[in-house]
């Protein structure tokens, strides 16, 4: 039985005024996938996750969830629709305490079994759940900015550099439990510069450069021949 496609950009073009950024980006990620975005500074990874989530227009494509345009939504609305969106720099709120930024897209009280589930993965939380958000470290903002996405019970997660400044022990807690969300059904959609995390967490890479998708593989056969990533990145692995 095939998979469904849930999320699906076509020809997606976006601009920072009239500097062109992405140039006919397609790719598609079904149910429960975990794909990851490599590429160089500046190719177009984190403006492909801004544009997903309604925060930079797209001038021209099409981009759908579950088969929903997403081109057309406010901003606000697209988490509600099943996308949780993790950015670079973890996007918390400083001041508000750990328990206000958890539940923050929350309408209505999140059922005792999900509160429980986020708090399984992520027990440092509650731990600190009346601590500002600020005084957390790096490491356990980000555990909090997944964990705010958890409580949207979402079905799909995009995170942009997870791992990028965090302590190598909370780089490890951080990565195991990205795992254990994608066990659970939810899909991932995971730009990270640090190519071994990327093919320890995803099933298939996509390379961009000059803002379109220049390689489509899986994990496994990039791992039988680590030339394909080499020529686009000029990496070892």
């Amino acid at each position: 039985m095939n998979k469904q496609h849930v999320l699906e950009l076509k020809s997606v073009y976006a601009s920072y005024g009239r500097v062109n950024v992405l140039q006919n980006l397609s790719f598609k990620i079904e149910q429960g996938e975990a794909v990851g975005i490599l590429g160089r500074n500046g190719v177009g990874k984190t403006t492909t996750l801004k544009t997903i989530m309604g925060l930079l227009v797209s001038t021209q494509g099409s981009i759908s969830f579950e088969g929903q345009e997403l081109n057309a939504l406010a901003p606000h609305r697209i988490p509600h629709l099943g996308i949780g969106y993790v950015p670079q720099g973890r996007g918390i709120f400083p001041n508000l305490s750990v328990k206000e930024n958890l539940f923050l897209g929350v309408k209505d009280k999140a059922p005792d079994d999900l509160v429980a589930y986020v708090f399984e993965r992520f027990p440092r939380l509650r731990e600190r759940l009346g601590q500002p958000g600020g005084t957390l470290s790096g490491g356990e903002q980000q555990m909090l900015s997944i964990a705010r996405c958890l409580v949207m019970e979402p079905k799909l997660i995009i995170l942009d550099e997870p791992t990028e400044g965090i302590m190598p022990k909370l780089v490890s807690e951080i990565r195991a439990e990205i795992k254990k969300i994608n066990a659970q059904g939810i899909g991932i959609l995971l730009v990270e510069q640090n190519v071994k995390t990327a093919l320890e967490l995803c099933t298939r890479i996509l390379v961009m450069d000059k803002g379109k998708i220049v390689m489509n593989a899986s994990t496994q056969s990039i791992l039988s021949d680590p030339k394909m990533l080499a020529e686009h990145l000029d990496i070892k692995i």
